[in-house]
């Protein structure tokens, strides 16, 4: 297991990391002791980029499952790679998971303008996890990267999904509710994760529009939005109807039903 290595966090930020890695230790300590054929060597760290902790309002992305970074740090390994406008193999502009999280992270920020006037996701990353531009925060489900030596598939192994949460949820303590006290999100954005937000402890549904369920999540005496909608790799839906509007209006039936 391996933790970020980023030399660009602030010193705030880095007593976050420092929680977080003690945070991922004990997890992986704990689920040898509730799962026989746990493999720490395919625990993938994750948690919050850099300049995180100056946005307005901060946002946590969660995921599914990592693929091919086995023992790795997800923040380091995506960091230059959308800084570079290069990620898994493509330019950034045909990667739908990043470019989305991008461009509506920036919406989010400068409170929801048309999609037209935000700027590409390549101009986006010139500046990303800098001070002079956005960030957010990324987590996934499950912690164990989806290897593909046997199984050339990119599909989702649901079921080491569903055995990381079962096996997670035996543990001392709720390790997902944790992780989400740590990064304290202003806006939580999950990608089709309907049937586990229960994971994250005490959580209502509060609304359902077309493309987004609409959670409240109370959490510290906070109650945080967790607006789960389609999953961002899927291609076949388009930016603006089924992402960037949905989480848009999202956030406006959140602040009215407050």
């Amino acid at each position: 297991m391996q933790y970020t290595v980023c030399s660009d966090f602030s010193e705030e930020e880095r007593a976050i990391n420092a929680q977080l890695n003690a945070l991922f230790d004990q997890w992986s300590k704990e689920l040898k002791q509730v799962w026989d054929s746990y493999d720490e060597s395919y625990f993938v760290t994750d948690g919050l980029f850099p300049a995180y902790g100056r946005q307005h309002p901060k946002v946590l992305f969660v995921g599914r499952e990592t693929l091919d970074i086995m023992g790795q740090s997800y923040i380091d390994i995506f960091l230059p790679a959308i800084r570079e406008k290069w990620v898994g193999g493509k330019p950034l502009e045909r990667h739908a998971f990043f470019k989305r999280m991008l461009k509506i992270t920036y919406g989010l920020i400068h409170d929801c303008p048309d999609w037209k006037d935000i700027p590409p996701a390549s101009v986006i990353a010139d500046t990303f996890a800098t001070h002079d531009g956005v960030s957010f925060a990324f987590m996934n489900l499950s912690k164990l990267s989806h290897e593909y030596a046997d199984n050339p598939s990119w599909q989702a192994d649901w079921g080491s999904i569903n055995l990381f949460v079962e096996k997670t949820l035996k543990c001392s303590q709720n390790y997902f509710q944790r992780e989400i006290e740590i990064l304290e999100p202003d806006i939580i954005v999950t990608m089709n994760l309907e049937s586990f937000l229960s994971a994250f402890g005490d959580i209502r549904l509060q609304e359902s529009i077309p493309s987004v369920n609409i959670h409240v999540l109370s959490l510290q005496k906070r109650s945080i939005p967790v607006f789960d909608c389609w999953h961002f790799a899927c291609f076949s839906k388009p930016d603006l109807e089924a992402f960037y509007l949905p989480i848009c209006d999202a956030c406006k039936h959140f602040r009215l039903q407050r």
